[in-house]
């Protein structure tokens, strides 16, 4: 169960953060989009661009809840105060930023959740210059009981009720 969740929250991470261009024309013009009440964002600044994602997950499926750890390997292009990732309804534990030019583990000064944006700003205190670094991050979250992020599905067997924790791998999901 634990590999399965970790492999599912590793693959929800990276749809997060992936990013999709669509670099043919349409035949026809395409009809304009009903406006939704709520615009989220689907790019995040490109001043930091993630390279690599190593994924830890514990999920507590009786109690519908998660715990996670991912160091994420990042290369900050131009000098910032802040990095922004995708995130909806995480309880971050703590996070910190390592390596650059003194290699010290920085612990984030500030970390803010843009619920209608899904967006997460973590602020160091200090400028980041460009260069490598590794972005970690604790965090928790809830195991819904609809097709939405990592989610709980009962059934009945022969033995008992069973649990099965699923995921769609939908990229908006993702952030939860």
């Amino acid at each position: 169960m634990r590999l399965f969740a970790t492999a599912s929250l590793l693959a929800l991470t990276l749809a997060g953060c992936a990013r999709t261009t669509d670099r043919t024309a349409p035949a026809t013009p395409a009809a304009p989009a009903p406006q939704a009440s709520r615009q989220i964002p689907t790019q995040l600044p490109a001043d930091v661009r993630p390279l690599q994602y190593t994924i830890n997950a514990t999920p507590d499926a009786a109690r519908l809840r998660f715990k996670g750890r991912v160091d994420i390997d990042i290369e900050v292009l131009k000098p910032t105060y802040f990095i922004s990732l995708n995130a909806a309804e995480l309880d971050f534990i703590d996070v910190s930023l390592s390596g650059g030019e003194s290699g010290a583990r920085i612990p984030a000064r500030k970390f803010l959740v843009d619920n209608d944006k899904q967006i997460a700003t973590i602020r160091f205190g200090n400028e980041s210059a460009p260069g490598r670094y590794r972005l970690t991050i604790d965090y928790s979250g809830k195991i819904y009981t609809q097709a939405a992020g990592l989610f709980a599905l009962d059934y009945e067997t022969a033995q008992g009720k069973k649990r099965a924790l699923f995921t769609q791998f939908e990229a908006p999901d993702a952030r939860r």
